[in-house]
């Protein structure tokens, strides 16, 4: 099954539709509870919560109340990320917008979720996500969610970086004079 959607950012209400434009899923911030998605059918039950894990910086992928995986990067200049939980490993280059979440505990260890995103300078985001039909779709649209934020994080943490040098390059410049 094909996914797409895209927003302003992933704090705000998005809906997550197929590729006929019907909305299967809607996303929402939880008021009140700082950096907490909730992935929602189409009645508004909570499908899976994607909660911030401020121990490992990570996101928690909660389906009814449990923890069904955490998701986390790894690394400054080369970030790695890792799904632990179900035996499910990220290839690819998720900060560059494409990668595939693959079983890791198959032999043949086909792929499950193919997943495109797109961010521009403006701070939308556009995301087509390609699940097989059998899988447990809510979990990987969470996943996916999970690693997106934490792109996200990383994009905001990287600009920030950026204007540090930049601001401690002027100071060295001022300095040198």
């Amino acid at each position: 099954m094909d996914y797409a959607f895209a927003t302003r950012g992933l704090a705000e209400l998005f809906a997550i539709a197929d590729t006929s434009g019907q909305v299967r899923y809607e996303v929402r911030s939880v008021p009140d509870v700082a950096e907490r998605l909730s992935l929602e059918d189409r009645g508004g039950s909570e499908l899976a919560a994607i909660v911030r894990d401020y121990r490992t910086s990570g996101f928690a992928i909660e389906i009814g109340g449990e923890r069904a995986a955490l998701v986390r990067a790894r690394g400054l200049l080369v970030r790695r990320y890792l799904i632990d939980g179900p035996a499910l490993t990220v290839l690819g280059d998720p900060d560059r917008g494409r990668y595939t979440i693959s079983r890791s505990d198959a032999a043949d260890a086909a792929p499950r979720t193919q997943v495109v995103s797109t961010a521009s300078g403006t701070g939308a985001l556009r995301v087509r996500l390609q699940t097989d039909d059998g899988d447990d779709q809510p979990l990987l649209i969470a996943i996916a969610l999970g690693i997106e934020y934490l792109c996200d994080d990383g994009r905001t943490n990287n600009a920030e970086l950026r204007t540090a040098v930049r601001a401690l390059r002027g100071i060295g410049h001022v300095w040198a004079r």
